[in-house]
């Protein structure tokens, strides 16, 4: 797990970014923690990982509701990133943001 860290911190590799953000949500072998979760997740979305952006758009599209504690559940922002992850080719994200940009209209 320390590798994903580093391949993120030292390397800016997008996808080791995404994997401890996904480690830090889980608390696999690591305590859990939603806000490093969406702090390695939003690294790993400028990074270019359309994965990242669709997990950052889950947090703030669902926020605390599901143990996220500390974000706000936040539509817009959760939009903006779908949007991000959609328009990178990650097509359920696609279908996530069409559903819920229905949904708050």
């Amino acid at each position: 797990m320390s590798a994903y860290l580093r391949s993120c911190d030292e390397f800016d590799h997008a996808y080791g970014c995404y994997q401890y953000a996904l480690h830090k949500m889980l608390g696999r072998g690591t305590p859990r923690d939603m806000q490093a979760s969406l702090k390695y997740a939003l690294k790993g979305c400028e990074l270019g990982d359309m994965v990242s952006c669709q997990h950052v758009a889950s947090l703030y599209e669902f926020g605390g509701e599901f143990g996220a504690v500390g974000i706000e559940a936040d539509s817009q922002k959760a939009l903006k990133y779908y949007k991000m992850s959609c328009d990178g080719g990650l097509q359920v994200s696609c279908d996530t943001y069409e559903s819920l940009r229905q949904n708050i209209r």
